[in-house]
């Protein structure tokens, strides 16, 4: 197992997560269930945004290495 698999599934397990919570606060939208489509909302907004964090991570981790091999 190498050290960036870990993060691999998290954002694997992440992406899933979105799209679980996409259709059910579609769902919860179109039975009129208007607290509980926010709750998921905002559920679907925070993994979004790990998502996102998630990304800008490994990005910086790659230019931290690419510049340590640079400088090498």
């Amino acid at each position: 197992m190498t050290d960036n698999e870990p993060a691999k599934a998290r954002g694997g397990a992440l992406g899933v997560i979105v799209c679980r919570l996409d259709e059910l606060r579609q769902m919860a939208a179109s039975h009129g269930l208007e607290f509980l489509g926010y709750l998921l909302d905002v559920a679907f907004t925070e993994s979004c945004d790990a998502i996102r964090r998630e990304r800008s991570c490994a990005r910086g981790e790659t230019m931290d290495a690419a510049a340590r091999a640079d400088e090498t």
